[in-house]
């Protein structure tokens, strides 16, 4: 971070004009197991939004702080979980920016979305995911920010080509084992190794009434595949791959369909043995969106087709999620309501239903309540969860 200051410093003193914007907030959260009735989250966050600008260039940073005393003399979660959550520092975007002839680039630690759908993700590969609270909802909550440096240019007749390096290799990080939603999926599996590039492309163009998009993508995969070692320590390792996509967004009349689709190519998976194995991937999602009055109604559908597939993989050739929400604000959007379903139908199945209000009585508080409810088969990645239904309340004051 010591760089972004520097630069910053040194822009200012070098122009006449600058202005400067701090939003810091406090939050306070609570959340509370209904299945077997325990606190799962006492946190309280401290975090701040700053934006620095001058003449020739600009600084955003987005940022929190947090201590969770659910960890205290607690022995339901493990030495494990306590350390990697109870006081964290998170840096949710730092970067510079700048305009030169229609360039608009951007360097530093930032989130890039990628395609059309809500809360699943197909061309959307360039963050990996915090799965601390584990929800599909929201993943905007999860990304994890990468230092990059992002290139956008802007064409005469409005289309634009984004150019992404990122200048990190950075994973998807998983809950210890024994923390609320801890698993045993990859536990302590997180890698961070910096001078392991990845590159980016997005052409977006608008024809025949429908905004289309292209990717391309060449970098690591965020989720590791597992060998032993001689001595059988559990070793993580991720591979490069490819990836070539699509996404379209088409509105029609009160409806919007919107659709993409990604090839993967060199995937690599693991086999029974542990073994390292290479396949191609093919990801499809279909989305319809419904505008009644004040409500907004999506259903979504996602599937995978592994090429090359056998028995003996430790994932399923196919993996189909379905999902469906209803969203609507009330009272000059004082209050918003979000009620969204998913399932997924595959080693038995799995179910999560969700509630979320958010109210804004005035411009410097914010209450927000969740209810999640999860249930399928244990063999399931949504069953496996099936007994950490939760309520969570949280308060968040804007100085």
């Amino acid at each position: 971070m010591r760089w972004l200051a520097l630069i910053v410093m040194g822009s200012a003193s070098a122009s006449s004009y600058a202005n400067l914007y701090i939003q810091p907030n406090l939050t306070t959260s609570f959340g509370y197991n209904v299945s077997e009735h325990y606190a799962t989250e006492q946190r309280v966050e401290l975090a701040t939004k700053l934006e620095f600008s001058t003449e020739n260039i600009d600084f955003t940073f987005d940022g929190r702080v947090e201590h969770d005393f659910v960890y205290n003399n607690n022995d339901r979660f493990s030495i494990e979980a306590q350390d990697q959550y109870e006081s964290r520092a998170i840096i949710e975007e730092a970067y510079i920016s700048g305009e030169i002839s229609n360039r608009f680039w951007s360097f530093g630690y930032q989130k890039v979305v990628w395609g059309e759908a809500d809360d699943l993700r197909v061309v959307d590969v360039i963050n990996p995911l915090d799965y601390k609270d584990f929800i599909f909802f929201d993943i905007d909550d999860y990304r994890l920010a990468v230092p990059m440096f992002k290139l956008d240019y802007e064409y005469e007749n409005g289309d634009t080509l984004n150019v992404i390096t990122t200048l990190q290799q950075l994973s998807s990080e998983y809950p210890a084992s024994r923390a609320e939603f801890g698993n045993n999926y990859y536990p302590n599996s997180e890698q961070t190794q910096w001078g392991k590039y990845e590159l980016g492309l997005r052409y977006s163009t608008f024809a025949l009434a429908t905004d289309v998009s292209l990717y391309a993508f060449h970098g690591y995969q965020d989720d590791p595949v597992v060998t032993l070692s001689p001595s059988e320590r559990t070793l993580y390792s991720y591979e490069k791959f490819s990836m070539l996509g699509t996404s379209l967004s088409k509105p029609i009349d009160a409806f919007v369909l919107r659709t993409e689709f990604a090839y993967f190519d060199n995937y690599t998976v693991n086999d029974s043995d542990l073994s390292f194995k290479n396949v191609n991937k093919l990801e499809a999602l279909i989305g319809l969106d419904y505008r009644y009055k004040d409500w907004t109604t999506t259903v979504q559908f996602t599937d995978r087709i592994l090429n090359g597939w056998q028995p003996s993989y430790l994932i399923p050739k196919s993996a189909p999620i379905y999902t469906a929400s209803a969203e609507r604000g009330f009272f000059a959007n004082q209050l918003y309501i979000r009620a969204a379903v998913s399932y997924l139908d595959n080693q038995g199945g799995g179910a999560l239903s969700q509630l979320k209000l958010t109210y804004k009585p005035n411009q410097q508080w914010v209450l927000k309540l969740n209810l999640d409810l999860i249930e399928g088969d244990q063999e399931n990645y949504l069953g496996a969860q099936q007994q950490r239904d939760r309520i969570w309340l949280a308060a968040t004051y804007y100085f």
